[in-house]
């Protein structure tokens, strides 16, 4: 069957021409969108049955971010530059797009805008949904001289553009994964789509070796064979842009309730190469495939002072964005309060809040006071903004504030993004996936939460909690875990704020796996876990040793052994998970997973209030099982 398919494969490249693109740089105000937001345009051209969003990158700034963390001295050696995009365009902002060879005017049919010929070529630039590509930096580009010449304006057909889809979501699906290739040579993939897929997109990413590639799809039924759409793509990536899409698929809104799409990428070079190739799809889901996500941190007190180390530095919290979302849904979260210890001060600060390059908004403090340390205080600062994730491209990136003037001391109370995500497709057999949740806590480190309840034959659920703690790894070096106890709690109460006596998560079946090997689950017996640890430990015949990957007989050299603070270990009991992460071990990743068996019982299962030695989080993960 495969060498069927090759055979078509290269029957029909030799028909088909080959999409290459050429860098162009103008000015904004060449293309007429001089006062615009950097991530509102997309550039479009035609190829072939549909258009494809051409690669563009901006004009950006370099600035100073230092990671946001928390009682741990020295962070200016943690200190990188990074690049901005400008919140909106200026007349001489320099725009850098990736236009075809050849490309045909577009026929009207669902995206409007303004047409222009830009050396040669039909492009239409447009305001962007959120699966056309987003701008990526470019540092000091030069504008070169092209011809560019206004020829239309395009009226896109009502309803038809993606922005007026109110339910629209979006998912991304890794089909060849940094997948190597010798010269001349073959590889094939599917990749199974979820319900009510709309469009989807065969986008490279910049892991592809540069170089002339042919992609043959074919769109079909899983169930009965039944071809939908297949074709041929000749694509040449450069190099210069994190993405290349290289083919839009439309299939129809709702049209399909199942379908898979096969591929087959050959290798035209006479070189090896290595391809990176993801499906990214939109669609109209049902709300029972709709999950959520936050990152980030927050707390009711306030988290300690930190003090800016560098003049005019971006204060910046690594997060991490899972692919997919849900259009307009998206929240940003800042609540903070700064100090300016400083001769030097003014009665209004200003500065700009982004994730990663991408401006979202601004935030503004009023001055208050000087207090008894001579610094001046400013009213705080508390603002949500909706609407700032570009596309479903971005994953890990950070939130940054800044400028901010020397001398600034800012006590964070609340900095996360929240939003909704489309799970990723697959084949679903005794189970279903009823809805999902993952969250990812940055204090003074990365705590990764993903709540997935599986349902069974009869109903029956089992909760499965997967918890991760990472150093946070920045572009100078990884800053370190805390050494000593990390505790996540989860609980299934009666209401959305867990409190002084929540039910624990039933006991039933449990099941939990730490590194690969077994994990010991505990039932608590005493007000103080740990204490009731040891004391349920010392009974024991046996117990795991993670580090060594071995048994230890003795219960005394048990404990003696678990007591010393080198290694990593880790206690599970029903309201909660104790990490203890060892001196040895703080540049390395610590994580477990957890089955809690519920049977017919519903309600809100919580997991969050992380602690950690000197921090805590009081953000959760909440999912409603119904």
């Amino acid at each position: 069957m495969r060498f069927i398919f090759y055979l078509a494969l290269l029957a029909a490249a030799v028909a088909a021409s080959a999409v290459e693109l050429r860098e162009v740089c103008l000015r904004a105000v060449d293309l007429g969108i001089a006062g615009r937001g950097a991530t509102e345009i997309a550039f479009l051209a035609w190829l072939g049955d549909g258009p494809i969003s051409l690669p563009y990158r901006v004009e950006a700034k370099a600035v100073v971010k230092i990671p946001l963390v928390f009682g741990i001295g020295g962070l200016e050696r943690y200190a990188y530059t990074s690049y901005i995009l400008p919140d909106r365009l200026e007349n001489n902002t320099v725009i850098c797009i990736s236009v075809p060879n050849a490309s045909a005017p577009p026929p009207g049919r669902d995206r409007g805008g303004k047409l222009y010929i830009i050396d040669g070529a039909y492009v239409l630039v447009t305001s962007k949904p959120p699966l056309d590509l987003p701008p990526t930096p470019v540092v000091s580009p030069r504008p070169v001289s092209v011809s560019v010449a206004k020829v239309g304006h395009v009226v896109g057909k009502a309803g038809g553009n993606q922005v007026a889809e109110a339910y629209l979501g979006w998912y991304r699906r890794k089909a060849l994964s940094n997948a190597e290739m010798p010269p001349r040579g073959v590889r094939f993939t599917t990749v199974d789509l979820i319900g009510a897929t709309s469009h989807v997109w065969l986008v490279f990413s910049n892991a592809t070796r540069p170089g002339r590639y042919t992609l043959y799809y074919k769109l079909y039924s899983p169930k009965n064979g039944t071809v939908y759409k297949e074709g041929v793509v000749i694509y040449v990536v450069d190099g210069k842009s994190p993405y290349y899409p290289v083919l839009l698929i439309s299939i129809g809104r709702g049209a399909l309730s199942e379908a898979s799409l096969y591929m087959t990428v050959k290798n035209d070079n006479p070189y090896p190469a290595v391809v990176d190739l993801d499906v990214v799809g939109a669609s109209a889901a049902p709300p029972g495939l709709h999950g959520r996500w936050i990152a980030g941190i927050a707390s009711k007190s306030g988290y300690p002072e930190f003090a800016l180390a560098v003049a005019g530095g971006y204060a910046a919290l690594p997060i991490r964005l899972p692919p997919g979302g849900i259009t307009g849904t998206e929240a940003l979260r800042v609540w903070l309060s700064v100090r300016i210890c400083s001769r030097n001060t003014t009665d209004v600060v200003r500065t700009n809040v982004y994730v990663g390059s991408y401006w979202a908004g601004q935030i503004t403090f009023n001055y208050s006071h000087r207090d008894g340390s001579g610094c001046a205080v400013y009213h705080t600062a508390n603002s949500e903004f909706t609407g700032f994730i570009p596309t479903a491209y971005i994953d890990g990136e950070d939130i940054s504030i800044g400028p901010l003037p020397a001398g600034s001391r800012l006590t964070v109370y609340e900095l996360y993004a929240q939003g909704r995500k489309i799970i990723e497709p697959r084949r679903l057999w005794e189970w279903e996936y009823i809805s999902h949740m993952t969250a990812v806590l940055v204090a003074n480190a990365f705590v990764e939460i993903d709540i997935t309840p599986l349902r069974f034959l009869g109903d029956d659920v089992e909760v499965k909690i997967r918890t991760a703690i990472k150093p946070i790894v920045t572009p100078k070096g990884a800053i370190p875990l805390r050494p000593g106890f990390h505790e996540i709690k989860h609980y299934l109460p009666d209401n959305d704020i867990p409190s002084a006596g929540p039910e624990g998560l039933a006991h039933r079946s449990r099941s939990a796996v730490f590194r690969g090997i077994p994990a010991m689950v505990y039932e608590a017996s005493f007000s103080d876990p740990f204490k009731a640890f040891l004391s349920w430990l010392s009974g024991l015949p046996n117990i795991v040793d993670v580090t060594a990957k071995r048994q230890v007989v003795f219960p005394h050299v048990v404990v003696s052994y678990l007591m010393k603070t080198s290694s990593t270990w880790y206690v599970v009991t029903p309201n909660a998970t104790y990490i203890h992460v060892g001196w040895e071990d703080v540049y390395q990743p610590a994580g477990i997973n957890l089955g809690f068996y519920l049977g017919q019982k519903r309600g809100l299962v919580a997991v969050g209030g992380y602690k950690a030695p000197g921090i805590t989080s009081d953000i959760w993960a909440y999912l409603e099982i119904n």
